[in-house]
Protein backbone atom coordinates (compact mmCIF):
# COMPACT_ATOMS: atom_id res chain seq x y z
CA UNK A 1 0.00 0.00 0.00
CA UNK A 2 3.06 2.20 0.18
CA UNK A 3 3.36 5.43 2.16
CA UNK A 4 0.12 7.13 3.08
CA UNK A 5 -1.16 9.37 5.80
CA UNK A 6 -3.38 8.08 8.54
CA UNK A 7 -6.27 9.65 10.34
CA UNK A 8 -7.51 7.17 12.91
CA UNK A 9 -10.88 7.48 14.60
CA UNK A 10 -11.42 5.08 17.49
CA UNK A 11 -14.99 4.47 18.55
CA UNK A 12 -15.82 2.84 21.87
CA UNK A 13 -18.23 0.46 20.26
CA UNK A 14 -21.11 -1.27 21.97
CA UNK A 15 -19.43 -4.50 20.90
CA UNK A 16 -16.82 -5.88 23.32
CA UNK A 17 -14.05 -4.82 21.00
CA UNK A 18 -12.72 -1.74 19.26
CA UNK A 19 -14.11 -0.17 16.09
CA UNK A 20 -11.59 1.75 14.00
CA UNK A 21 -11.90 3.97 10.94
CA UNK A 22 -8.66 4.59 9.06
CA UNK A 23 -8.58 7.37 6.45
CA UNK A 24 -6.25 6.85 3.51
CA UNK A 25 -5.51 10.20 1.73
CA UNK A 26 -1.85 10.55 0.75
CA UNK A 27 -0.28 13.53 2.55
CA UNK A 28 2.74 12.30 4.49
CA UNK A 29 4.72 9.15 5.15
CA UNK A 30 3.81 6.70 7.86
CA UNK A 31 6.25 5.43 10.46
CA UNK A 32 8.60 2.91 8.78
CA UNK A 33 8.97 -0.60 10.13
CA UNK A 34 12.38 -1.04 11.81
CA UNK A 35 14.80 -3.05 9.72
CA UNK A 36 16.03 -6.39 11.00
CA UNK A 37 19.40 -6.35 9.27
CA UNK A 38 17.87 -6.26 5.77
CA UNK A 39 15.17 -4.56 3.76
CA UNK A 40 11.68 -5.59 4.87
CA UNK A 41 10.12 -5.28 1.42
CA UNK A 42 11.11 -6.37 -2.08
CA UNK A 43 12.53 -3.80 -4.52
CA UNK A 44 9.82 -1.38 -5.61
CA UNK A 45 7.65 -2.12 -2.58
CA UNK A 46 7.39 -0.11 0.66
CA UNK A 47 6.24 -1.59 3.97
CA UNK A 48 5.01 0.96 6.54
CA UNK A 49 3.18 0.95 9.87
CA UNK A 50 0.08 3.15 9.71
CA UNK A 51 -1.39 2.36 13.14
CA UNK A 52 -0.10 0.79 16.35
CA UNK A 53 -2.48 -1.40 18.36
CA UNK A 54 -2.07 -1.51 22.14
CA UNK A 55 -0.18 -4.43 23.68
CA UNK A 56 -3.47 -5.79 25.08
CA UNK A 57 -4.45 -6.76 21.54
CA UNK A 58 -1.47 -9.03 20.93
CA UNK A 59 -2.51 -12.25 19.12
CA UNK A 60 -6.18 -11.20 18.94
CA UNK A 61 -8.06 -11.36 15.60
CA UNK A 62 -8.36 -8.12 13.63
CA UNK A 63 -10.70 -7.57 10.67
CA UNK A 64 -10.31 -4.95 7.98
CA UNK A 65 -12.43 -3.89 5.00
CA UNK A 66 -12.10 -1.11 2.41
CA UNK A 67 -15.14 1.15 2.36
CA UNK A 68 -16.73 2.86 -0.62
CA UNK A 69 -15.77 6.19 0.98
CA UNK A 70 -12.09 5.31 0.65
CA UNK A 71 -11.55 4.57 4.35
CA UNK A 72 -10.60 1.29 5.96
CA UNK A 73 -12.94 -0.02 8.64
CA UNK A 74 -12.10 -2.77 11.04
CA UNK A 75 -12.89 -4.51 14.29
CA UNK A 76 -10.75 -6.09 16.98
CA UNK A 77 -11.39 -8.45 19.83
CA UNK A 78 -10.71 -8.38 23.55
CA UNK A 79 -10.99 -4.69 24.47
CA UNK A 80 -13.80 -2.18 24.81
CA UNK A 81 -16.29 -0.70 27.22
CA UNK A 82 -19.04 -3.29 26.92
CA UNK A 83 -19.95 -6.18 29.17
CA UNK A 84 -20.76 -8.24 26.09
CA UNK A 85 -24.55 -7.88 26.02
CA UNK A 86 -24.33 -6.40 22.52
CA UNK A 87 -21.65 -8.84 21.35
CA UNK A 88 -18.14 -10.08 22.04
CA UNK A 89 -15.26 -11.05 19.74
CA UNK A 90 -16.11 -9.68 16.27
CA UNK A 91 -15.82 -12.25 13.48
CA UNK A 92 -16.93 -10.51 10.26
CA UNK A 93 -17.45 -7.05 8.79
CA UNK A 94 -18.95 -6.08 5.41
CA UNK A 95 -20.32 -2.90 3.88
CA UNK A 96 -23.72 -2.80 2.16
CA UNK A 97 -24.31 -0.73 -1.01
CA UNK A 98 -25.78 2.11 1.08
CA UNK A 99 -22.59 2.44 3.13
CA UNK A 100 -23.92 0.71 6.24
CA UNK A 101 -21.53 -1.69 7.97
CA UNK A 102 -22.78 -5.08 9.10
CA UNK A 103 -20.89 -7.37 11.44
CA UNK A 104 -21.09 -10.45 13.61
CA UNK A 105 -19.64 -11.46 16.94
CA UNK A 106 -18.84 -15.02 18.01
CA UNK A 107 -19.96 -14.61 21.62
CA UNK A 108 -22.07 -12.18 23.59
CA UNK A 109 -25.50 -10.85 22.79
CA UNK A 110 -28.58 -11.43 24.88
CA UNK A 111 -27.97 -15.19 25.03
CA UNK A 112 -24.18 -15.26 24.93
CA UNK A 113 -24.10 -17.15 21.62
CA UNK A 114 -23.13 -14.33 19.26
CA UNK A 115 -25.05 -11.71 17.32
CA UNK A 116 -25.37 -9.74 14.09
CA UNK A 117 -25.30 -5.95 14.21
CA UNK A 118 -25.52 -2.86 12.03
CA UNK A 119 -23.39 0.29 12.22
CA UNK A 120 -24.83 3.22 10.26
CA UNK A 121 -22.62 5.71 8.40
CA UNK A 122 -23.38 8.13 11.24
CA UNK A 123 -22.12 5.68 13.87
CA UNK A 124 -25.43 4.35 15.24
CA UNK A 125 -25.05 0.78 16.50
CA UNK A 126 -28.05 -1.58 16.29
CA UNK A 127 -28.25 -5.24 17.29
CA UNK A 128 -30.19 -7.08 14.58
CA UNK A 129 -30.34 -10.56 16.08
CA UNK A 130 -29.03 -12.27 19.19
CA UNK A 131 -28.10 -15.85 18.35
CA UNK A 132 -29.11 -18.86 20.44
CA UNK A 133 -28.03 -22.50 20.63
CA UNK A 134 -30.74 -23.21 18.03
CA UNK A 135 -30.31 -20.27 15.65
CA UNK A 136 -27.14 -18.74 14.10
CA UNK A 137 -25.01 -20.18 16.91
CA UNK A 138 -21.45 -18.74 16.69
CA UNK A 139 -21.67 -16.67 13.46
CA UNK A 140 -18.34 -16.42 11.62
CA UNK A 141 -18.75 -14.88 8.14
CA UNK A 142 -20.82 -12.38 6.15
CA UNK A 143 -21.12 -11.60 2.44
CA UNK A 144 -23.22 -9.26 0.29
CA UNK A 145 -25.53 -11.22 -2.00
CA UNK A 146 -26.36 -10.53 -5.62
CA UNK A 147 -29.63 -8.97 -4.41
CA UNK A 148 -27.73 -6.46 -2.23
CA UNK A 149 -28.77 -8.12 1.03
CA UNK A 150 -26.41 -9.37 3.72
CA UNK A 151 -26.01 -13.10 4.32
CA UNK A 152 -23.92 -15.06 6.79
CA UNK A 153 -23.00 -18.44 8.17
CA UNK A 154 -22.75 -19.74 11.71
CA UNK A 155 -20.39 -22.49 12.78
CA UNK A 156 -22.75 -24.12 15.27
CA UNK A 157 -21.61 -26.75 17.76
CA UNK A 158 -22.50 -30.29 16.75
CA UNK A 159 -20.95 -31.98 19.78
CA UNK A 160 -22.13 -29.58 22.45
CA UNK A 161 -25.57 -28.48 21.25
CA UNK A 162 -26.43 -30.68 18.25
CA UNK A 163 -26.30 -27.61 16.03
CA UNK A 164 -24.58 -28.23 12.66
CA UNK A 165 -24.61 -24.56 11.65
CA UNK A 166 -26.82 -22.35 9.48
CA UNK A 167 -26.68 -20.10 6.44
CA UNK A 168 -28.85 -17.09 7.20
CA UNK A 169 -29.94 -13.73 5.85
CA UNK A 170 -29.44 -10.61 7.97
CA UNK A 171 -31.34 -8.16 5.74
CA UNK A 172 -34.02 -7.11 5.07
CA UNK A 173 -34.83 -9.22 8.15
CA UNK A 174 -33.24 -12.23 9.79
CA UNK A 175 -34.20 -15.61 8.39
CA UNK A 176 -32.56 -19.02 8.12
CA UNK A 177 -31.83 -19.98 4.51
CA UNK A 178 -30.19 -23.37 5.18
CA UNK A 179 -30.21 -25.35 8.40
CA UNK A 180 -27.33 -27.79 8.01
CA UNK A 181 -29.00 -30.15 10.49
CA UNK A 182 -31.33 -31.03 7.60
CA UNK A 183 -28.42 -31.88 5.26
CA UNK A 184 -25.69 -34.52 5.22
CA UNK A 185 -23.07 -31.84 5.91
CA UNK A 186 -21.93 -29.81 8.88
CA UNK A 187 -19.44 -27.20 10.16
CA UNK A 188 -19.80 -24.36 7.61
CA UNK A 189 -16.60 -22.36 7.48
CA UNK A 190 -16.62 -19.97 4.53
CA UNK A 191 -19.07 -18.25 2.20
CA UNK A 192 -18.42 -16.76 -1.25
CA UNK A 193 -20.63 -15.20 -3.92
CA UNK A 194 -20.11 -16.73 -7.37
CA UNK A 195 -20.40 -14.91 -10.68
CA UNK A 196 -23.64 -16.80 -11.31
CA UNK A 197 -25.26 -15.20 -8.25
CA UNK A 198 -25.16 -18.41 -6.21
CA UNK A 199 -23.52 -18.71 -2.82
CA UNK A 200 -20.73 -21.25 -2.44
CA UNK A 201 -19.25 -22.36 0.83
CA UNK A 202 -17.07 -24.91 2.55
CA UNK A 203 -18.14 -27.38 5.20
CA UNK A 204 -15.30 -28.82 7.26
CA UNK A 205 -17.03 -32.03 8.31
CA UNK A 206 -15.49 -34.28 10.96
CA UNK A 207 -13.20 -37.27 11.39
CA UNK A 208 -15.62 -39.48 9.45
CA UNK A 209 -16.56 -36.93 6.78
CA UNK A 210 -13.60 -34.98 5.24
CA UNK A 211 -15.76 -32.09 4.08
CA UNK A 212 -17.78 -30.60 1.25
CA UNK A 213 -18.36 -27.58 -0.95
CA UNK A 214 -21.99 -26.53 -1.34
CA UNK A 215 -24.06 -24.22 -3.52
CA UNK A 216 -27.16 -22.20 -2.63
CA UNK A 217 -28.81 -20.85 -5.78
CA UNK A 218 -30.67 -17.52 -5.96
CA UNK A 219 -33.87 -19.58 -6.09
CA UNK A 220 -32.99 -21.17 -2.73
CA UNK A 221 -31.94 -24.64 -3.96
CA UNK A 222 -29.18 -26.28 -1.90
CA UNK A 223 -26.70 -28.68 -3.50
CA UNK A 224 -23.50 -30.42 -2.45
CA UNK A 225 -21.20 -29.76 -5.44
CA UNK A 226 -17.93 -31.32 -4.23
CA UNK A 227 -17.05 -33.98 -1.66
CA UNK A 228 -13.60 -34.47 -0.15
CA UNK A 229 -12.27 -37.95 0.52
CA UNK A 230 -8.92 -37.31 2.21
CA UNK A 231 -6.88 -38.01 -0.90
CA UNK A 232 -8.05 -34.73 -2.46
CA UNK A 233 -8.02 -32.90 0.85
CA UNK A 234 -9.80 -32.94 4.20
CA UNK A 235 -11.35 -30.16 6.21
CA UNK A 236 -11.88 -27.44 3.57
CA UNK A 237 -11.69 -24.01 5.15
CA UNK A 238 -10.86 -20.98 2.98
CA UNK A 239 -12.61 -20.28 -0.33
CA UNK A 240 -12.11 -17.46 -2.84
CA UNK A 241 -13.41 -16.56 -6.29
CA UNK A 242 -10.66 -16.48 -8.90
CA UNK A 243 -10.35 -14.12 -11.86
CA UNK A 244 -11.24 -17.05 -14.14
CA UNK A 245 -14.57 -17.56 -12.36
CA UNK A 246 -13.39 -20.75 -10.63
CA UNK A 247 -13.39 -21.22 -6.88
CA UNK A 248 -10.08 -21.78 -5.13
CA UNK A 249 -9.68 -23.00 -1.60
CA UNK A 250 -7.53 -24.75 0.96
CA UNK A 251 -7.95 -27.73 3.25
CA UNK A 252 -6.56 -28.21 6.74
CA UNK A 253 -5.35 -31.72 6.01
CA UNK A 254 -5.40 -34.56 3.54
CA UNK A 255 -3.69 -34.82 0.20
CA UNK A 256 -0.64 -36.91 -0.66
CA UNK A 257 1.38 -35.61 2.30
CA UNK A 258 -1.46 -35.15 4.79
CA UNK A 259 -0.62 -31.47 5.12
CA UNK A 260 -3.59 -30.17 3.14
CA UNK A 261 -4.06 -28.95 -0.42
CA UNK A 262 -5.00 -25.95 -2.50
CA UNK A 263 -7.93 -26.95 -4.69
CA UNK A 264 -9.75 -25.53 -7.68
CA UNK A 265 -13.46 -26.00 -8.37
CA UNK A 266 -14.67 -25.02 -11.83
CA UNK A 267 -18.32 -24.04 -12.18
CA UNK A 268 -20.74 -24.92 -14.98
CA UNK A 269 -20.68 -22.38 -17.80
Amino acid sequence: MGHFAKSVTVRASAVAGLAIALALPVTRSAVPVPRAGADTAAPGFTLSVVHQFPAALQTTPKYLALSKDGNLYGATSAVGSSNGTNGMYPTALVQAPDGTLYGTTYYGGSHGDGNAYRLSPGGTFTTLVSCTVHSCLYPIALVIGADGNVYGISEGDKQGFGNNGQLFAVTPKFRTEVNFNTTVADRPWNLELGRDGSFYGTLMGDIHHPGWVYELTPAGAFHIVATFNGRNGAGPDELALGADGSLYGTTEGGGATGGGVIFRLTLPR
